[in-house]
């Protein structure tokens, strides 16, 4: 398990901006346990969109950051969500 921030770069193709963005997360497996707890609940196919609005809450993700998200697909968000899990060494159910 890594404790080092998760960093993903947004190519400047794929950015809304036109410039390449470089997002930071916390390691998966330091989403604190509270969101983890309300996401829970959230029906599933909410749960991605309730943690990253959790991490913003929480000032673990920044509005530009969450915000520059917002130009992905579902299956880009997918492969970041698997990239950030697996950074962190997280194992999370197949769907």
């Amino acid at each position: 398990m890594t404790t080092e921030q998760f960093h993903y770069t947004i190519p400047a193709a794929k950015s809304a901006t036109g410039k390449a963005h470089k997002i930071t997360l916390p390691p998966f497996k330091q989403v604190p346990f509270g969101i983890m707890r309300k996401v829970r609940r959230v029906d599933p196919g909410e749960q991605v969109f309730e943690i990253f609005d959790q991490l913003v809450d929480k000032g673990k993700l920044s509005p530009e950051d969450s915000e520059a998200l917002d130009v992905f697909t579902v299956e880009e968000i997918g492969e970041l969500m698997k990239e950030w899990q697996e950074h962190s060494g997280a194992d999370l159910p197949e769907s």
